[in-house]
């Protein structure tokens, strides 16, 4: 049904994003399938189309995107509710829950960023990075025109706030209404249908149904039908040129650098509190450039890595590791997206718009006079910084950015995966090099916070579906959720390429017993005798 669907010129919702199934337009800019020229009826067709992509799809490919699939248009569904909630609650009531700030004033607006203000103290449950609707003080969400946008940052009286549309209205009040609830982002589903079409798309068969065994290494990974995996090795061999790392966090290393991206085996890597593996990524990313400098010609559309992470404090702290441990890598580092309010200097400095002094530049000149000129210098210079950049660092959302259009990797590593959904974190896939071959390194930790992923009303709760029996080899069950992050299934489903970090340099020992005895079956332990004597005594003196 869903082929003659899209045969028959008719939207194909199936593909990911909100639209009607039977729409008079077709998503073609959203549709994976035609953004990868696979689609009967793309405009750019730069391979054979995948014709009756669902029906010939494996049924073990088949299931496991319908499995995420039906959670995200749940999700959408509560979504709605929660709009509806938004729009016919007082915004007390609201402001009581924590997902509502009202009566805000506009201290400043600096482009589309706004700094808004008020006298009581702002106490809510939403945080930096989270979705808001700006609307007007006194009206309900619906009543007036609102305004997108994102929590930058938050204090105690004020919040800062990157809106999707001009905010031009000084004199007026504001509230902020929580969207993180709304739904999942449509990326997640668009990663998604991009996993199954790029899955489909590498292998050479046409015109019949594929069997699970002719699709990429990595996807017999993620579907568990290639049957176990290799365990790491034993003694890998690493560079003599790393910095100070522990036994444990060479191994890591350079069982990483090991990885053959051939055989789509990934690595697990599992970083309980304060075992650095922020240091680690950056010492694995210093390593794989200096192996890889000069490999790629200017402007080539393959790179050596892509860092990937759930939040953008984590891409911060990644890229602010790289900067100050070595400086002289910066040039070749982009952070991907936008400049945002609280940015460190050094991370703002590696965001295109922020190292070519865009707005600066075009600030000083007559733009009637001289700002086409200025633009074409100031694109030039940005795709000159581009072309050179060996390393982009972006969150999983920026994944489908402009910064990385038309960009392929040859290694990815995702951090804070135990906090990505698994659609989310499908996200990396989609700059992998043909036939997902390229190094695939996860790191995170399932013993912390897992996926956000808001509970289900019990007045009304999901609606459930048969577990398809194809999704058995995997490891996944019926009681797995959105809430069960990627890395946590392949770390169970494949123990042996999981590594977890044990040296630890935040807690003392009494402190470390408690965490390591109660998540980490005693297995964490201090790094160093000073780490794990620290005492209080003589801090307050």
């Amino acid at each position: 049904r869903l082929d003659d669907i899209g045969r028959k010129h008719r939207s194909l919702t199936a593909t990911g994003g909100d639209w009607s199934l039977y729409g008079s337009m077709a998503p073609c800019q959203m549709c994976a399938a035609n953004s990868r020229g696979v689609c009967g009826q793309s405009k750019k067709i730069t391979v054979a189309p995948l014709d009756n992509l669902f029906r010939y799809a494996p049924a073990e490919l088949f299931a496991y995107w319908t499995w995420f699939h039906h959670q995200l248009q749940e999700e959408h569904r509560h979504g709605r509710e929660w709009l509806f909630h938004l729009a016919t609650t007082p915004a007390g009531q609201l402001e009581g829950e924590g997902v509502t700030i009202s009566g805000l004033a506009v201290a400043s607006i600096d482009g589309f960023v706004v700094e808004f203000t008020r006298d009581q103290a702002i106490a809510t449950r939403m945080r930096e990075d989270d979705r808001v609707l700006v609307g007007l003080h006194g009206l309900r969400p619906g009543d007036a025109t609102s305004v997108e946008g994102t929590i930058e940052s938050l204090g105690e009286r004020s919040v800062r706030v990157r809106v999707q549309d001009v905010l031009s209205d000084r004199t007026r009040r504001y509230r902020l209404d929580d969207l993180s609830r709304h739904g999942m982002p449509d990326w997640q589903t668009q990663g998604l249908t991009d996993f199954l079409v790029t899955a489909m798309e590498t292998t050479p068969v046409r015109g019949r149904e594929l069997a699970a065994q002719e699709l990429p290494p990595l996807a017999h990974v993620i579907l568990g039908v290639g049957g176990d995996l290799a365990p790491l090795p034993v003694d890998p061999e690493v560079p003599s040129f790393l910095g100070e790392l522990n036994a444990v966090q060479r191994h890591a290393l350079g069982s990483a650098l090991a990885l053959t991206p051939e055989s789509g085996q990934p690595l697990l890597i599992q970083g309980p509190p304060g075992t650095g593996k922020t240091s680690l990524i950056a010492e694995l990313v210093h390593a794989i450039a200096l192996q890889e400098f000069g490999r790629d010609a200017a402007g080539s559309a393959q790179r050596p890595v892509l860092l990937l992470a759930n939040s953008h404090r984590a891409v911060d702290e990644l890229v602010l590791k790289l900067a100050s441990r070595y400086p002289d890598l910066a040039p070749f580092v982009v952070r991907v997206g936008q400049p945002r309010g609280g940015m460190d200097p050094s991370v703002r400095a590696r965001v295109l718009s922020e190292a070519i002094g865009a707005k600066e530049s075009l600030a000083a000149v007559d733009m009637a006079a001289e700002g086409a000129e200025r633009l074409v210098a100031l694109i030039r210079e940005g795709n000159l910084l581009h072309d050179q950049a060996m390393i982009f660092a972006g969150t999983l959302a920026a994944a489908q950015g402009p910064d990385l259009r038309g960009l392929s990797f040859r290694t990815v590593i995702v951090d804070e995966c135990g906090q990505a959904t698994e659609p989310a974190a499908l996200q990396a896939l989609r700059h992998m090099t043909a036939g997902f071959r390229s190094r695939f390194i996860l790191v995170g930790d399932h013993r912390q916070l897992p996926p956000v992923v808001p509970d289900p009303d019990p007045d009304d709760p999901p609606i459930r579906f048969d577990f398809p029996e194809e999704l058995a080899p995997s490891g996944l069950t019926h009681e797995h959720t959105l809430k069960t992050s990627l890395f946590e299934r392949l770390a169970s489903r494949y123990p042996q390429r999981l590594t977890t970090l044990r040296d630890q340099y935040r807690m003392n020992a009494p402190i470390c017993d408690l965490v390591s005895n109660t998540f980490y079956e005693g297995r964490l332990q201090p790094g160093t005798p000073e780490v794990a004597e620290r005492r209080l005594t003589g801090w307050f003196s």
